[in-house]
């Protein structure tokens, strides 16, 4: 017997039995650091996936902050829409208004002939162009009646 307490005979049964042991702990050494390095890439991957969801995440909170303007930007246009049309139709009433009344004032008996007849004429057609084109449906005031009045003669 040796002062280790093992019988010299028994030696290579020993050394056996301790070069079976490392190789089980070399072999369990290396299976744990192949899952450590597997579980440092799962962390990695893990850490990208986060900052991508963090990415898409602030994506998104601009494209909603985007049709929210867009939403509130559209309904902003449409009342003003809404207001400048009320304001169109009693512009148009307005202007029906006066149409009327210049049309029923029409007299071309009351220009001369020549360049003033044809100028008064030419402004008549535009007032019955822009009554036609507003369909407005005022009665003329006062109504058209045959005026016997002569045209003034221009002075010489």
């Amino acid at each position: 017997m040796t002062a280790s307490g093992v019988d010299p005979k028994d030696l290579p049964a020993v050394a056996l039995q301790l070069i079976q042991t490392i190789d089980e702990l070399t072999k369990s050494i290396q299976e744990l650091l192949h899952r450590t390095t597997r579980s440092e890439e799962q962390i990695a991957r893990s850490e990208r996936q986060t900052r991508w969801q963090w990415v898409v995440i602030a994506a998104i909170a601009i494209l909603f902050t985007i049709q929210g303007f867009t939403t509130y930007q559209q309904i902003q246009t449409n009342q003003a829409l809404i207001e400048t049309s009320n304001s169109v139709v009693l512009t148009r009433a307005e202007m029906c208004t006066m149409y009327s009344v210049f049309l029923g004032s029409y007299n071309p008996s009351s220009r001369a002939e020549g360049v003033d007849r044809a100028t008064y004429e030419g402004a008549y057609a535009s007032f019955r162009a822009g009554y036609k084109r507003l369909a407005c449906t005022a009665p003329l005031v006062p109504p058209p009646t045959s005026r016997a009045t002569p045209a003034p003669t221009p002075p010489k």
